[in-house]
């Protein structure tokens, strides 16, 4: 896994500056208006320095385009590795759990259903019975504590606590702060 994110980070490194220089030389071309221009002067040379320069360059090209498909066949190989399908293959004869109906009893053995059918068994009366659903409404726990006894805790300073001690004022009373707790109290048998 190491291998394949520090092969991940070279190839990516190299495909971006791969990329930034081919849009730095566009751009410069646009900025300079030298779109088919070349710095060096070619009229000097001879036919025979001519094609050298041709063959450097043609072989430097190629190189670097079997290189980026290297890197690019490395890479997708890398993805298929990570994120490809796993090496479960069905045999030919082989039976494929899938495909029978194993697991869903209730579609394999269920009755075609017929409304007419199944409606003529009932009277005219059990046709038209209206169901209706009442939602039970929930206990609130406000209701279910008020019959608990409540115990009142009040915490209340002594004068010297009283008193700031960074600008020694009187200190002025909180608002209350109501908290609600329910113990359970375990039964003790003799």
């Amino acid at each position: 896994m190491r291998k394949i994110n520090d092969f991940m980070r070279c190839f990516l490194v190299y495909f971006i500056t791969l990329l930034i220089e081919i849009k730095v030389h566009k751009y410069y071309n646009i900025c300079m208006n030298n779109k088919d221009k070349k710095e060096t002067d070619l009229s000097g040379l001879s036919r025979e320095e001519l094609e050298k320069k041709y063959v450097q360059l043609n072989t430097k090209y190629n190189s670097t385009i079997a290189k980026l498909n290297w890197y690019l066949e490395q890479y997708r190989l890398a993805m298929q590795k990570r994120y490809g399908k796993s090496s479960e293959k069905e045999i030919d004869g082989q039976i494929n759990l899938s495909d029978l109906p194993l697991f869903n009893e209730a579609e394999t053995f269920r009755e075609p259903f017929n409304v007419e059918n199944d409606l003529s068994k009932y009277s005219e009366a059990e046709k038209n019975v209206d169901i209706s659903i009442s939602n039970k409404k929930k206990k609130s726990r406000k209701k279910s504590i008020d019959n608990l006894p409540v115990v009142t805790d009040v915490y209340e300073l002594t004068k010297e606590e009283q008193i700031c001690p960074n600008c020694k004022s009187v200190l002025h009373e909180m608002k209350e702060k109501v908290r609600v707790d329910v113990n359970e109290v375990n039964h003790i048998f003799p």
